[in-house]
């Protein structure tokens, strides 16, 4: 590397956040045709991406960076680019060279996509081995409409039900859970690849329209599916159609149709990019339709280059448009090629039937029946579950959380919040050195006065007012003690106890008073009371769930404590209701676990707020079958690869990668907000003024009786003394 440059730049193989919008806006910029929002969307978050980046080392800004994704035996290089003004001063030539070294090239073969004047520079150095030609057509969707349905209606065939009963075409996300899994299987007929956790990602996008065709009484197999997603700028109203699998043209087209005709409905400039590869359908069969019926024909857009030859996997004759997007390598998957060991997948949402012969629902059937080997999601232990099943080392960790409607809790109000910041053992110790300390100064007075130091005496009252004043920093200047014993004890009071104690409860009640208000509506034992008496419902997520389990089961005491409150309230299952809407009422409490998509969609709700109450996390684990042969390498496996997993965990849940559906998002709620104290803050303080000047008022009353009718000298000469300062 150039010593000069790197005095400038430095070479990096990871990228923060803020790095990684940088380098998905200067993909943006860039404005190739050929690219779509959902790539850079899912490209940072992709267990299998990979990167190395140029940041200058005066401002730490991105100047340069390759993006790859490692699949199977493959790097597929993405992205490669730097920043305009940078260009030419051989900062992208030191990166590059960085990314090749980063790839194990004995292991993958690197593969790229270029145009046809960067080609040689490439074949030159790393990729010497040229592939297959891809072509790019860019037309006005009003054009595609009109050709495609031309064709159509040539061919005797309507994508609609109505027109042609044999064959449909539904939305990807109105497909029931035995038809997406048919689309898994189909994907994997034409890649070759088990892409499940990819397009799950993908058909999970906002950006994605999807659909797949059917045939009429095939109980929903899909035989034919496409995509079409917005390139990266909205303003440019393109949008790029793939993939396009099919089994025919006619399928092909009556998929692209219903697509374009979605995008159109809402955009009437949109414009469809459509890429084809050398010797597949696209070329042979769509290349001549849309030269035929559209008037369009195609543009050279790019050239395949490899480190050497790459084995052809995808059906061509299935494939009219690549997909051209995407990678799956995924924890489990990482941990069977470390193994060596070869894999066959039951890919989708399983629905085992229990029975009782197998009481083990979804795939946990599989698993129990002696289909499957390992089940690659994350599981809690539960007892039940240890008793039928082996657990693999941990994997992560995952967070309980309770979730439900923030409420701002006052900080005081009643009288008996005045008493709060000790414990009621404090109070009565306080108490009881008041009394001792009175009795001990009478003892200290009376000594006084016999040996003639103190010249007025004290009554018992005047030495009790006279301790608690000093105990509350105020000692008159009547309460002082002559004597060195009276000396001692009173400097014991007013530093020692009075002092100690005041410093204490003034600085308990400030800092209570300016602290942020507490957001979480109840403590753990007020949530138990609540649930209790029917004010708030629990909902999890099914009764399937672990932590369902653990309420049912556990002997903790906090599960004890909450299957007590539940006993005439018991909890409802999130999956039979609408969770958002209950939350937003408040009076409701969804209890799960922190990386649970419906608790990610919850905590971007307005005014939702959630409190751990104390729980530890749980550890998770992949099961496999009892007493499995696999066990043993699998924990070594695991314990071997823990930076991965750490990396593909954080990428997933703690980055803020999650593919759920949008929600109002809301500015996080400022605990400090509105902190001025209201009357109801300081309702205590006037408790306590209220029933001083109430006894004082008492007190008052009872000395006048006392002195006026039970003291008729003191009130005679009380008189006397008036009227003689009346006269004079």
């Amino acid at each position: 590397m150039s010593p000069d440059l790197l005095d400038i730049y430095d070479i990096r193989s990871s990228a923060t956040d803020e790095q990684w919008a940088d380098f998905v806006n200067m993909i943006a910029n860039e404005e190739w045709k050929s690219n779509d929002v959902s790539t850079t969307l899912l490209l940072q978050h992709l267990p299998s991406t990979r990167i190395v980046i140029a940041v200058r080392k005066d401002d730490d800004t991105l100047v340069s960076g390759v993006a790859w994704n490692e699949v199977d035996n493959v790097a597929m290089i993405g992205f490669y680019l730097t920043k305009e003004k940078e260009r030419h001063k051989g900062i992208g030539s030191l990166v590059w060279r960085q990314a090749m070294e980063c790839i194990d090239r004995e292991r993958r073969i690197v593969v790229v996509r270029t145009g046809s004047e960067m080609a040689p520079k490439y074949q030159k150095s790393d990729l010497p081995i040229c592939g297959k030609k891809w072509y790019r057509f860019v037309v006005k969707a009003p054009q595609l409409i009109d050709g495609f349905s031309r064709i159509l209606d040539k061919n005797g065939v309507r994508n609609d039900k109505n027109n042609n009963p044999g064959l449909s075409t539904k939305c990807v996300n109105e497909l029931s859970i035995p038809e997406f899994d048919s689309l898994l299987d189909y994907d994997q007929k034409v890649t070759s690849k088990d892409r499940s956790d990819f397009l799950d990602s993908f058909f999970s996008l906002d950006c994605v329209r999807a659909c797949v065709t059917q045939d009429a009484g095939s109980d929903g197999e899909v035989n034919g599916f496409g995509a079409i997603v917005p390139s990266v700028k909205e303003e440019s109203h393109r949008y790029r159609l793939a993939p396009i699998y099919a089994g025919d043209l006619n399928v092909a087209i009556s998929i692209a149709l219903s697509l374009i005709k979605r995008v159109y409905k809402r955009d009437a400039d949109a414009e469809i990019v459509i890429q084809t590869v050398d010797g597949s359908a696209g070329s042979m069969q769509l290349h001549k339709v849309l030269h035929d019926f559209v008037g369009v024909d195609p543009m050279e857009d790019s050239v395949a280059l490899s480190s050497r030859k790459l084995p052809l996997t995808t059906r061509l004759h299935m494939c009219y448009i690549p997909h051209n997007n995407g990678g799956h390598f995924d924890i489990l998957s990482s941990i069977l090629d470390g193994l060596g060991l070869q894999s066959r997948y039951l890919v989708g949402n399983v629905k085992y039937p229990v029975n009782t012969s197998n009481p083990w629902p979804g795939a946990t059937g599989y698993l129990y029946n002696d289909t499957a080997d390992v089940i690659g999601v994350f599981y809690q232990r539960t007892p039940p579950r240890e008793a039928a099943f082996s657990f693999s080392y941990p994997l992560t960790y995952v967070q309980p959380l309770f979730a439900t409607k923030a409420i701002r809790r006052k900080k005081t109000g009643g009288l008996y919040d005045n008493f709060s910041p000790f414990e009621w053992s404090v109070w009565g110790c306080l108490l009881a050195s008041l009394l001792s300390l009175t009795l001990v100064f009478s003892l200290i007075v009376k000594l006084e006065w016999i040996m003639k130091k103190r010249e007025i005496d004290m009554g018992i009252f005047q030495i009790f007012w006279g301790t608690v004043s000093t105990q509350l920093g105020e000692a008159d200047e009547f309460f002082l003690f002559p004597s060195i014993s009276g000396h001692m004890l009173f400097a014991f009071l007013t530093v020692f106890l009075s002092g100690v104690v005041m410093w204490a409860y003034e600085g308990y009640v400030i800092y209570s008073l300016l602290k942020p208000a507490a957001l979480f509506p109840f403590t753990q034992e007020e949530m138990f009371k609540y649930l209790a008496t029917k004010k708030y419902t629990l909902i999890v997520p099914s009764a399937q769930h672990w932590l369902t389990e653990f309420i049912n089961n556990s002997d903790s005491e906090f599960y004890r404590k909450l299957r007590t409150s539940l006993k005439n309230n018991p909890w409802i299952e999130g999956k039979s209701h609408d969770v958002l809407t209950l939350l937003a009422t408040g009076n409701h409490i969804y209890f799960s676990q922190e990386d649970d998509e419906m608790m990610i969609e919850v905590q971007q709700l307005c005014g939702i707020t959630t409190n751990s109450m104390g729980l530890g996390q749980a550890s998770a684990h992949f099961i496999l079958q009892k007493k499995s042969r696999f066990l043993t390498s699998f924990n070594t496996e695991i314990i071997r690869q823990q930076s991965f997993i750490h990396r593909t965990q954080t990428k997933y849940f703690e980055s803020g990668f999650k593919l759920t559906k949008k929600v109002k998002r809301c500015p996080p709620i400022d605990p400090l907000a509105e902190e001025t104290l209201g009357l109801s803050d300081m309702l205590g303080v006037f408790y306590l003024v209220a029933i001083g000047l109430a006894a004082a008022v008492l007190a008052f009353f009872v000395e006048f009786v006392v002195f006026r009718y039970y003291n008729p000298k003191l009130w005679a000469l009380w008189k006397f003394k008036k009227k003689l300062s009346a006269a004079y």
